[in-house]
């Protein structure tokens, strides 16, 4: 058999070819995300570290990477009470590659703003090359490629809320976005490289595990399915939806816990539009071409101004309406319809109600749609040459000047700022359409330079998300001489100050940044047993001081249940503290603690605690910690009547406890693990584990899935084979 020396040679330059494309592509991603790093921290060296980040993320990351890097797999965390479970607590995406890089970093490195700016770098970079690759699959030429790419970077939602805050929002659009290039690529060519591209990026949406992203996938996928069946290709149809199902059966793993352990978490459930918190108004979207056009969005407690023109897209849909002939005509287009569809859906999503049960803020559909805008904008440009004329000249300048105005009108308090800044706008957006018309065409550094300005009038009306967000008090390191803890938990009941100098100004999840061992946490789940005892007030772990002593103070076998939560430091402020929570405190075992802060006090408790053990029958004792680690802990202990033993962590299903290899019944008390222990022990092995229990069965179905889909793409790769 002759081998085909020509058809050989042709391949390997292709796959150079690819090569080179790629690496480009990649390193000008990488050039746009420095450039955006370094500009805005320009304005706030904080830029990327506000609100949510120091909140939720990075210190459940930095507790992650801690677990990464002694080999464990971070199921739980070991010094966070709230919000322990990371299987549960299924936003948080511990398994996505990049928050795996990400956690082991956070493990690493001191400082927070550095992370910050590390994990701005990696999702930029991410967003702008998955982005030029969705220009490759619609043959957008290299100068709207660029531009494109550098729009989804610099989209207002993108860099001054999911950037800074919300980063498990801007992992999930940067795959949102790779599986919109994988369909567009497959819609294409049907073949086993864009097949793969659809595997890996539907396998990480999943892993981001944000229920947003996975509607964006279910509605992409449901529109390319839906061409496929019009245009009567079933084979392929039949075999894209064999491989979503195998990748179904991986990715169940993801939610599985969180199925089963539904009816334990306390999180509302609503559909309401209640004072439309959010909820995404059609000048938004009508003005998305002016990067400073600004609407109201309501909030807690009114209305204010927000300098973020959250629906931007660019003015480049202003230059398809007006500058293109036979509109109607391109309208007939396949991929036109393709992206037509996707955009109507995705306004629609706009404009949900503000809760739709586990659904929160319609906002967060705003970046799919401007994204989906850029794309047809860029596609449509790219397609046909721009049509420019005297008369349509001045409808754009018309048009400009409206927006113009417009955009002045919608300010609660008119200021010289923002008149100079439309009036910049509107002076550049009309030098730039000057020199198209004066060069024939569209110009890659023109373009690039009349984007980069849209960037800094962006950031000169809003610098950053100071005043709208929270601002970040927390420090690389605080006062730590106030850490009365020992082996116990810290109860603060303060709820934090602005500004994080001592242990009693941090609130919320801020413990696990300094390797602190809390109670207090964030959670949007909840759990509702525990929070009879602990009145939480909001995902964010805001705690009611009064109600909560009530309540621990409260007792189980004459054993407070601050003790049984293993609880052994209390900061409080002094002006919350009244004489009854300080009696009922002192009943309990705790004595006061006078620190340097003139407004706060500590209350603190000496114990001896063995690991988390925190209650045991009169009749049975354990005499040593053997083994702990956070997934799994073993006591040597002795019974010599039947009793209980509780543990200070929340009780879950996946726990499995055995005695001497054999299993023993495992319960709760207020939401505490409690196991129930027979008698006559005698240096009997305690050994309690966790692990999913829904992945005992799970597990076989991934494996089917890998299977699955392995067969699939051999099956995809011998069609390749033989077309060729």
């Amino acid at each position: 058999m002759k081998r085909n020396i020509k058809g050989d040679n042709k391949l390997e330059k292709t796959h150079k070819n690819l090569i080179k494309v790629n690496g480009i592509d990649l390193l000008y991603s990488m050039a746009i995300a420095i450039l955006i790093i370094f500009i805005c921290t320009r304005f706030n060296k904080y830029f990327f570290f506000f609100d949510d980040s120091q909140n939720l993320t990075l210190p459940y990351l930095r507790q992650s990477g801690e677990l990464w890097l002694k080999g464990e797999i971070p199921f739980l965390l070991d010094k966070t009470f709230l919000g322990q479970n990371n299987i549960l607590e299924v936003d948080r995406g511990i398994f996505l590659p990049q928050n795996i890089l990400l956690s082991i970093l956070a493990a690493k490195v001191h400082s927070f703003n550095s992370l910050a700016r590390i994990s701005a770098f990696i999702n930029l970079t991410l967003l702008s090359f998955f982005a030029q690759k969705v220009a490759d699959a619609l043959k957008i030429n290299n100068t709207f490629k660029r531009v494109m790419a550098f729009l989804f970077c610099i989209n207002p939602m993108i860099l001054y809320i999911y950037l800074p805050s919300w980063w498990t929002l801007i992992t999930g659009q940067a795959w949102f976005v790779a599986l919109l290039a994988s369909i567009l690529f497959l819609r294409n060519k049907f073949s086993l490289k864009y097949m793969i591209c659809y595997i890996v990026s539907t396998i990480s949406i999943f892993l981001n595990s944000f229920p947003n992203y996975v509607i964006g996938y279910l509605v992409v996928i449901f529109v390319f399915m839906l061409e496929l069946l019009i245009d009567k290709k079933y084979k392929k149809l039949i075999y894209f939806i064999f491989i979503s199902f195998f990748i179904a059966l991986i990715v169940i793993n993801v939610y599985s816990e969180f199925i089963i352990s539904s009816n334990l978490f306390i999180r509302e459930k609503a559909f309401d539009n209640l004072d439309n918190f959010s909820v995404v108004s059609f000048n938004f979207i009508f003005m998305s071409f002016n990067p400073i056009y600004f609407d109201f969005i309501s909030t807690y407690g009114g209305y204010i101004i927000i300098f973020i023109s959250l629906g931007y897209s660019s003015i480049y849909m202003l230059f398809v309406i007006l500058f293109k002939e036979n509109l109607s005509k391109i309208f007939k287009n396949r991929t036109t319809k393709f992206l037509v569809i996707l955009i109507v859906i995705f306004f629609i999503l706009t404009q949900m109600p503000r809760n739709f049960s586990f659904l929160r803020q319609p906002w967060r559909f705003l970046p799919f749609l401007s994204e989906l805008i850029a794309i047809f904008s860029m596609y449509i440009l790219s397609i046909d040459e721009l049509k420019i004329n005297k008369n349509r000249i001045i409808l754009f300048i018309l048009v400009i000047l409206i927006s113009f105005i417009l955009s002045i009108f919608r300010l609660e308090k008119i200021s010289v700022q923002m008149l100079i800044l439309n009036f910049i706008f509107v002076m550049i957006s009309l030098i730039y359409v000057y020199l198209i018309y004066k060069n024939k065409k569209i110009d890659v550094s023109l373009s690039m330079i009349y984007t980069i300005l849209m960037l800094f009038l962006m950031l000169f009306s809003k610098g950053s998300v100071d005043g709208f967000l929270p601002f970040p008090g927390v420090q690389d390191s605080i006062y730590m001489k106030n850490n009365f803890s020992g082996n116990g938990y810290i109860l603060s009941l303060t709820n934090g100050k602005e500004k994080k100098e001592n242990i009693e100004d941090l609130h919320s999840s801020h413990f696990g940044l300094y390797g602190l061992k809390s109670i207090n946490g964030y959670s949007p789940l909840g759990h509702k047993k525990i929070q009879k005892k602990i009145d939480i007030i909001s995902a964010h772990g805001w705690i009611n001081p009064e109600n909560t002593i009530n309540k621990l103070a409260e007792k189980y076998n004459n054993v407070c249940y601050f003790d049984l939560f293993n609880i052994t430091s209390i900061p409080i402020w002094y002006s919350q503290l009244t004489s009854d929570m300080k009696n009922k405190l002192e009943s309990c075992g705790f004595s006061e603690q006078k620190i340097e802060n003139p407004e706060g006090v500590y209350f603190i408790r000496n114990k001896n605690i063995i690991g988390n053990i925190s209650y045991t029958s009169d009749e049975i004792k354990v005499d040593k910690v053997l083994k702990e680690k956070n997934n799994k802990e073993v006591y040597r202990i002795t019974s010599k009547q039947s009793g209980e033993i509780i543990l200070s962590k929340p009780y879950w299903r996946g726990y499995t406890a055995k005695i001497n290899g054999k299993k023993v019944i495992i319960t709760d008390e207020a939401g505490l693990l409690k196991l129930e222990i027979p008698g006559n022990i005698n240096n009997g092995i305690l050994e309690l584990t966790y692990f999913p229990r829904s992945w005992r069965f799970t597990l076989w179905l991934a494996l089917v899935g890998i299977i699955g889909i392995i067969l699939m793409l051999i099956d995809l790769k011998n069609r390749d084979k033989n077309n060729n």
